[in-house]
């Protein structure tokens, strides 16, 4: 089966998606702005949410968007090991890679073809 082919799969995704990319949006805020006391769970749930858009958009071969969720799931990484001081910076990253991922999702079937070498490199770079 093309899982890319089945539009009930494909609704699922996208329905689930967006709540993850809501979850990271909010969540990534609320840190930045230390409203929550309980930090480490706040990025477990963000860890968990960025892990699956990666592991939704691996099954449906949607490359990018599998890249950067994977980018945004290291960066939270560091956050669950302690090795993340969260500012401006790395909050504007953040959210220009969720902000990425939801533009390609509007365009999925092309997604694997724009060029996000640069979005990649930028991700990376914040985990320096």
């Amino acid at each position: 089966m093309q899982y890319k082919e089945d539009d009930e799969i494909i609704s699922i995704f996208l329905e689930e998606t967006k709540d993850h990319l809501i979850i990271l949006e909010n969540g990534i805020i609320e840190l930045e702005n230390k409203i929550t006391k309980t930090k480490q769970s706040l990025i477990e749930s963000l860890f968990r949410a960025a892990h699956s858009i990666k592991a939704a958009a691996n099954l449906l071969g949607l490359k990018n968007v599998e890249s950067i969720s994977h980018e945004l799931e290291n960066i939270l990484d560091m956050g669950r090991q302690d090795d993340l001081v969260m500012d401006s910076n790395i909050v504007n990253g953040f959210l220009k890679g969720v902000d990425t991922i939801k533009e390609m999702l509007e365009f999925r079937q092309f997604s694997d073809d724009i060029n996000i070498s640069a979005m990649l490199q930028m991700l990376k770079n914040l985990r320096k």
